[in-house]
C-alpha cells in the first residue's frame, strides 16, 4: 500500500534538502507519522534521484512459471515409479 504519492514524497524531500525545515518539523507539518520516514525518503532520493519513488505495480504476481515452464510441466516429466520403490 502506498500512503503518499510519488509527487508528495519528492516535494517533501526537496523542501528538506533546500533547508525548508528539519525532518521532525516537516513530519509534523505534513502529517507524516515519523520523521524517520522523511530521512528514508531523502536517502532514497540521494541514491536513486528522480526515480527513487517509482513503485512497482501491486498487480504483478508469480504465475508459477520458471524459465517459461510451469511447475505442473516439470511434474509431468517425473517418473513416479522411480520414487515408489
Amino acid at each position: 500500500m502506498v500512503k503518499f504519492s510519488n509527487e508528495f514524497r519528492e516535494k517533501v524531500v526537496l523542501e528538506y534538502l533546500s533547508g525548508g525545515g528539519g525532518s521532525k518539523l516537516l513530519a509534523k507539518k505534513y502529517g507524516i507519522g515519523s520523521h524517520q520516514t522523511i530521512l528514508d525518503w531523502v536517502n532514497r532520493y540521494q541514491k536513486y534521484g528522480d526515480k527513487a519513488f517509482n513503485v512497482c505495480s501491486n498487480k504483478e504476481f508469480y504465475d508459477g512459471s520458471v524459465n517459461g515452464h510451469t511447475i505442473s510441466d516439470s511434474l509431468f516429466h517425473i517418473n513416479p515409479e522411480k520414487y515408489l520403490k
